[in-house]
């Protein structure tokens, strides 16, 4: 018996080596020209058009391609719609993106926002996203106390449906942000809590309209009197011809400091023009927008800005 349980005891450690090969490439794959069918969560698929999907094995394929591969399919299985500025797409990317503020306040005076909380996305699994933010600096050279750094951000997107546009042309995610207490503006940041905000993305397109839709809600580990919000909801609606995109928002992003369900400062409406995306080779592309934000009640005016130039770089891989 004692070879046996030696043996059994070995099971985990050789399934454990085969699962590390077959992930860097060092498995023998199957003939060449044979077919695999792969089929991945998060999507709504026909049964009959896997057929079209079916994906031929190489040889010699690294951990990479097979990272490539993976994301090439779960993007052909979704609208290929463009981001907006402001709402959240439900469409799982693999991007950098940087986005840049230029805000006038309403005494006329300006600030900046550099990053705006965006940053570097990327899929490790079919239908799942998740988002590393670039550090984000305010700007604001007549008010004291107003420059400096934001906390980091973060972020995961599950894709629950989506269908191509040819077939259903729509997305359902389920998105959950996260802002760490580690910022260096104390007027702007909570100083000792995490905030959180959970939100259901939908997007839904008729031919070369689409229109896309944030809901939730925002809180945080403590002091939910002035870090909480009830209500934030976001809308875009755009029209897609050829690689240029006109679009218009309109938005509900409160304040960090104070949160209200009516007379919500942060309400905007945004209109901008989005462009791209155009290939540039060796799997990327590049994209971008520029838009023009304007407050909509007095109390955005008073404490955030009457007006806001936006510009957005994105680079999709």
């Amino acid at each position: 018996m004692q070879p046996r349980s030696r043996l059994l005891r070995s099971v985990p450690a050789w399934l454990t080596f085969l699962f590390l090969a077959d992930l860097l490439g060092l498995m023998p794959t199957l003939a060449e020209g044979t077919d695999a069918c792969a089929f991945w969560p998060g999507d709504e698929i026909a049964a009959e058009d896997l057929e079209n999907d079916r994906i031929p094995v190489t040889t010699s394929r690294s951990g990479l391609d097979h990272w490539r591969e993976m994301t090439v399919a779960s993007s052909k299985r979704q609208p290929q719609w463009v981001s907006p500025l402001i709402t959240i797409t439900p469409a799982l990317l693999s991007q950098v993106r940087y986005d840049v503020y230029d805000q006038t306040k309403s005494n006329g005076n300006k600030s900046w926002d550099f990053g705006n909380g965006k940053g570097i996305s990327f899929l490790p699994l079919p239908a799942l996203e998740v988002l590393i933010g670039l550090p984000q600096y305010l700007y604001t050279p007549t008010g004291e106390g107003l420059t400096g750094l934001r906390g980091e951000n973060f972020a995961i997107k599950g894709r629950i449906l989506s269908a191509p546009e040819d077939q259903g042309n729509y997305v359902l995610s389920l998105y959950l942000g996260a802002l760490s207490p580690t910022g260096t503006i104390p007027a702007r940041e909570p100083s000792d809590h995490w905030v959180w905000t959970p939100m259901i993305l939908f997007g839904k397109g008729w031919g070369n309209f689409d229109m896309m839709l944030n809901l939730g809600t925002q809180y945080a580990d403590g002091d939910n009197r002035n870090l909480a919000t009830f209500f934030l909801y976001s809308l875009a609606l755009q029209y897609r011809i050829g690689r240029i995109s006109p679009s218009v928002e309109i938005s509900s992003g409160p304040t960090i400091t104070r949160f209200l369900f009516f007379g919500t400062p942060g309400l905007f409406v945004t209109p901008q023009l989005l462009l791209g995306p155009f290939p540039a080779g060796a799997g990327l592309s590049f994209s971008g927008g520029i838009g023009y934000q304007i407050a909509l009640n007095q109390v955005s005016l008073l404490e955030q800005y009457a007006n806001a130039l936006i510009v957005s770089f994105r680079m999709l891989f």
